[in-house]
């Protein structure tokens, strides 16, 4: 085996090993050999290299095919296409049931999908496993534990800060610091620059546009919002986060025919939910197109329900219930809310529907939420800071 450190600039190569192994399960053995002396070669102090320096197989996996099930796993992320990664990933954990990172990219995807409950299952089991990872996994476990089970938004940064301290070169804190920065705290200035360093690094780096095009719209400059998300979609064109931007800049631009083509991409998709059930749904009713918005509603719940989405189908329910009742539907507002409580009870849809509740003027079921959800989640800052508190807004101003 030969392993390569190749300039991308010109192609020019810096370093390299050669490696051999007489037996399958000492392949990954010798390769973590073979990385420790080209990590030399390239110029990494060797206080640097015994600091950080762990045999692959007893922190990563010690399962070759369940790397390779990883690796391709990974890829499909790369590009976007969550959904179509979950099997691999699965796939290597089911060959090696101790794969933090595996568990980790799992819980991710499932959290991203609104699918709370086995973003949980998974997540737990990637810190239970957290001793016996390398340095960066740890950190990239530790960082998503505080954002899908404590909820903790100020641990989940000051991990991501020493991430980006100690790897320098990585994105993946940048592109986690951008997103609380300009989707969270609404500080578009500061997570433009920290997706911006996150494409100056890595000019393929996907997971930042999406940052980009956010705060780009929350400066009313949709335009340039625009243009980096088909940047972006041109090479990675099943990219699901960066069609549901582009139905919002579309929408932003009364670009009927670009909303169009997002619908049509988001037609039958498990991928295209929230871009039907939440983005297509709020465009619809905020035209008025009542009808229109419930049956984009009823499309996306329909496709969770069929791929047993129930977290997801739950919070498409539970934002059709905020919509009905800031119309003044309240019968229609509280029987989509029960639908929404009869799938699911967590973060997903519980605040919606304390809000949707609140409207309808039914303060003890809302209040009822709000309890549910102090009681869930204790430590949650977006829970706390902002459901809790604008439903509780909202049973006071009844």
């Amino acid at each position: 085996m030969s392993l390569e450190a190749v300039n991308c600039r010109n192609g020019d190569t810096l370093a390299r090993e050669q490696v051999t192994a007489d037996a399958k399960e000492k392949v990954l053995p010798a390769l973590g050999s073979a990385a420790s002396r080209l990590r030399e070669k390239l110029g990494e102090s060797l206080a640097s290299i015994q600091k950080f320096d762990k045999p692959v197989e007893e922190v990563t996996t010690s399962s070759l095919d369940a790397l390779k099930a990883y690796t391709q796993g990974t890829e499909l992320l790369r590009s976007g296409q969550q959904l179509r990664a979950i099997p691999s990933f699965e796939r290597a954990v089911e060959l090696d049931p101790n794969f933090a990172g595996a568990y980790n990219d799992l819980a991710a995807i499932y959290s991203n999908n609104g699918e709370e409950e086995r973003s949980l299952e998974y997540e737990k089991k990637a810190f239970a496993l957290r001793d016996r990872v390398s340095e960066r996994e740890k950190l990239a476990i530790t960082r998503a534990y505080h954002w899908m089970v404590s909820g903790e938004l100020d641990k989940e940064m000051d991990t991501e800060e020493s991430w980006r301290q100690a790897y320098p070169r990585d994105t993946a804190p940048l592109n986690d610091l951008a997103v609380n920065h300009a989707i969270f705290l609404g500080q578009f200035e500061k997570g433009m620059e920290e997706a911006n360093e996150a494409i100056r690094i890595s000019p393929h780096e996907l997971a930042v546009f999406d940052v980009v095009a956010v705060a780009y719209l929350a400066q009313n400059r949709p335009d340039e919002a625009r243009a980096i998300l088909n940047t972006g979609l041109s090479n990675n064109p099943e990219n699901q986060g960066i069609h549901f931007d582009l139905f919002g800049v579309s929408a932003a631009l009364g670009d009927e025919a670009g909303m169009q083509r997002e619908l049509q991409w988001a037609s039958g998709k498990l991928a295209g939910v929230n871009l039907l059930g939440v983005a297509a749904t709020a465009r619809a009713a905020y035209l008025g197109k009542l009808n229109s918005a419930r049956e984009l509603s009823t499309q996306a719940l329909q496709i969770a329900r069929e791929n047993n989405f129930k977290d997801s189908g739950a919070g498409v329910a539970a934002f059709e219930a905020l919509l009905e009742a800031e119309v003044g539907n309240f019968g229609q507002a509280r029987k989509r809310a029960t639908a929404s409580l009869a799938l699911s009870h967590k973060r997903t849809n519980l605040p919606a529907i304390a809000v949707a509740f609140a409207l309808a003027g039914d303060s003890k079921q809302a209040q009822g939420i709000v309890d549910e959800l102090k009681r869930r989640y204790p430590v949650d800052t977006v829970a706390n800071s902002v459901f809790i508190r604008s439903s509780t807004a909202g049973i006071r101003s009844r």
